[in-house]
C-alpha cells in the first residue's frame, strides 16, 4: 500500500530512490560475497588473484547503480542528463582500462572498470538527487 506523501513529493521520490538504491547495494554485495567464497573453495579464483576480483565486482556494483540512476533519467524524458556521464564514463574506462592493461598486465584492466563506474555513478547519481528534489519542475519538462 503506498501513501500520498505527506512532506511533499520530492522527498518522498528521494526516500524510494535511497532505499532501492541500498536495495540494489545489499543484494549485489551479499550475491558477490557468496560467488567470491563458491569460487575461493572450487579454485577457480586463486588468493593473489581475490583484490583485482573484489575491484571488479566493486566496478560492477557501481555500474549497476548508474543504470538504474539512467533508467529513471531516461523515464523522465531527460535523455541528455545520461548520455552524457555515459560518454564521459566511457571514455575514461577505456583509458585507464588500456593503460594500465598494457602497463601493468591484463588483471588490471578491472581498475579501468571501477574508475569508470565511479564517473558514472557519482554524476548519474548527482543527476538524480537534482530531479528528485525538483520533482515538479523535472516532469514538466517533459
Amino acid at each position: 500500500r503506498c501513501e500520498a506523501p505527506r512532506d511533499g513529493l520530492g522527498s518522498f521520490l528521494l526516500r524510494r530512490w535511497a532505499g532501492f538504491v541500498l536495495l540494489l547495494t545489499v543484494t549485489f554485495l551479499a550475491s558477490s560475497a557468496c560467488f567470491t567464497q563458491l569460487a575461493a573453495y572450487l579454485g577457480i579464483v586463486v588468493h593473489s588473484m581475490m583484490r583485482i576480483v573484489v575491484v571488479g565486482q566493486c566496478g560492477y556494483l557501481l555500474l549497476t547503480i548508474a543504470l538504474f540512476n539512467c533508467i529513471i533519467l531516461f523515464s523522465i524524458s531527460q535523455p541528455m542528463l545520461a548520455i552524457r556521464p555515459l560518454a564521459v564514463a566511457l571514455t575514461t574506462n577505456l583509458f585507464f582500462a588500456y593503460t594500465l592493461s598494457h602497463v601493468f598486465g591484463l588483471r588490471y584492466a578491472s581498475i579501468g572498470l571501477l574508475c569508470g563506474g565511479v564517473v558514472l555513478c557519482m554524476w548519474t547519481s548527482f543527476s538524480v538527487l537534482e530531479v528528485l528534489r525538483s520533482p515538479e519542475y523535472s516532469f514538466s519538462k517533459v
